[in-house]
């Protein structure tokens, strides 16, 4: 598809959809922030946001859609803390983890990828995120992304 070119191959106008598809992302968040913003100081400097996002699993534009989210999760981290100064927030980024939208992929023989003996299933994802949101066991980590990809290496 045509989405799917490697960097190399993009057209602007691809580079332009994937910038502008991600940044949104930033625009959407904005009534989360409104609310945070009119709660009480108890619930702001208590917040702790987990934003899950995608790194998508098509190593071809891995490098544009990291980048961009990377870049979308300082901008809101920033916002959440000027809001609640002792709120937490951290990004859970999936890459490469057994789910239906790319299990077909990871079945194909003729893809390169390996993934270990036990997938990274959506019960890893939970776990990261009840542990970032945890303010026992991640009270002093914010403004982390943390890539969860299962160990899986290589192009679909």
């Amino acid at each position: 598809p045509q989405h799917m070119a490697a960097i190399v191959d993009m057209t602007i106008e691809q580079c332009d959809r994937t910038i502008s598809a991600n940044l949104t992302l930033s625009f959407l968040c904005r009534d989360y922030l409104r609310h945070l913003r009119a709660a009480v100081d108890s619930v702001r400097n208590k917040t702790a946001n987990v934003l899950i996002a995608s790194t998508s699993p098509m190593r071809r534009t891995m490098a544009i859609t990291l980048s961009v989210r990377v870049v979308i999760w300082l901008t809101l981290n920033s916002e959440i803390v000027k809001i609640g100064p002792k709120g937490r927030a951290n990004c859970v980024a999936l890459r490469w983890v057994a789910m239906l939208m790319i299990q077909e992929a990871l079945n194909d023989p003729s893809a390169n990828c390996s993934t270990p003996e036990d997938d990274c299933d959506v019960s890893d994802i939970a776990n990261q995120i009840s542990i970032l949101s945890s303010s026992v066991v991640s009270g002093h980590v914010t403004g982390q992304v943390i890539i969860v990809e299962g160990g899986c290496v290589g192009d679909l």
